[in-house]
């Protein structure tokens, strides 16, 4: 399998906080729309993802409160966009929906991270600095600051 981005990374447990290695295909920073939906991408075509949250919060403004999408021209939109707007369609009981409430677009974007080849860091700040060599990262500075309230959600399952 052609390897997009490599990176060991390290991750704090939150039993006994003490650091682990892992291996991604791909280390996304920053949990907002195009975060989520470029783990879940990236997952659905068989990578193994970390999506790294400093904050508790996921979605961006689409979970924030701005449920109103402004556009011109829906039969522009394909993918996993469209996708996402008939999920919410789906909520409301019409084939599409462009104007939404915050818990909506959350119970969506919770279902996309909860894929097995993700693993998501909220409320974590492990990676402070992160080396590369072209675009592969090579190494990182572990974050010294408060390790102990990051907290790691995945949705790789224990079970075979």
């Amino acid at each position: 399998m052609e390897r997009y981005f490599i990176i060991l990374l390290s991750v704090l447990c939150l039993s006994g906080c003490r650091a682990k290695e892992a291996e991604y295909d791909v280390c996304i920073y920053g949990g907002t729309s195009s975060g989520v939906v470029a783990a879940y991408s990236a997952a659905q075509k068989g990578l193994d993802v970390v999506l790294v949250e400093p904050s508790e919060h996921i979605g961006g403004m689409t979970t924030g409160g701005l449920g109103y999408t402004d556009i011109g021209n829906k039969q522009v939109v394909k993918g996993i966009a469209k996708q996402f707007y008939r999920k919410v369609g789906e909520h409301y009981g019409q084939l599409e929906q462009w104007i939404f409430e915050p818990g909506v677009a959350s119970s969506i974007f919770k279902e996309y991270l909860s894929h097995r080849r993700i693993t998501v860091l909220r409320n974590d700040s492990t990676c402070q600095e992160i080396s590369y060599r072209g675009m592969y990262a090579e190494s990182h500075t572990p974050a010294t600051e408060n390790p102990q309230s990051a907290s790691q959600e995945t949705g790789k399952s224990s079970e075979a």
